[in-house]
């Protein structure tokens, strides 16, 4: 379970992504969508969006299986019939006086496919998450901790802010040449 601690008490906040499809339809032949895919520029997310990088997985019978966020600015998507889409992603996130909040939309798209991810607050692990895709209602849930985490901030070498977000938008401040990515440990390389 993902913990927040906003130094005055312990905040346990709930998580809603929805993620809503756009163009055609994803069943696109994997053999012509690897080669589309890769002629598609990634960049590397901002730090804000980096803390949101992970594995997110259906807890139903939906059509989404999984989808992972890389830190590249890739995805891997399986769905229930054991298709594989990959892709590239690209957020935009609303920002108060030019420090980037929630909520936060994510685009991804490959070839003749795109779909947005949208996170409106902190995800839990043990919190399932609201998702549509063609119409249809999945809920997700994170496989790895992603977020604000304070112990997994101080614990990787990383400054935690406990009341006010830095300018990238998050309470963890790094050391110079590491990211704050908690799926992948707190701060890295």
């Amino acid at each position: 379970m993902l913990k927040v601690s906003t130094g005055f008490s312990l905040v346990a906040v709930g998580v809603a992504l929805a993620i809503a499809v756009t163009g055609c339809t994803h069943h696109v032949d994997e053999s012509s969508t690897s080669n589309a895919a890769e002629e598609l520029r990634a960049r590397a997310p901002s730090p804000f969006v980096t803390q949101f990088v992970g594995s997110y997985s259906n807890l139903g019978n939906g059509e989404l299986a999984n989808v992972e966020l890389l830190r590249n600015g890739r995805y891997r998507a399986t769905y229930a019939d054991s298709h594989v889409e990959r892709g590239v992603y690209a957020s935009a996130s609303t920002s108060s006086n030019g420090v980037p909040t929630l909520p936060l939309t994510i685009s991804l798209r490959t070839n003749g496919h795109s779909w947005t991810l949208s996170i409106s607050s902190y995800p839990l692990s043990t919190t399932p998450v609201a998702a549509s895709i063609d119409g249809e209602q999945d809920a997700l849930t994170p496989d790895d901790t992603v977020g604000p985490n304070e112990s997994l901030c101080d614990g990787s070498g990383g400054t935690w802010s406990d009341d006010e977000v830095d300018a990238n938008g998050l309470f963890c401040k790094c050391p110079a040449r590491t990211a704050y990515v908690p799926s992948q440990g707190g701060c890295v390389r």
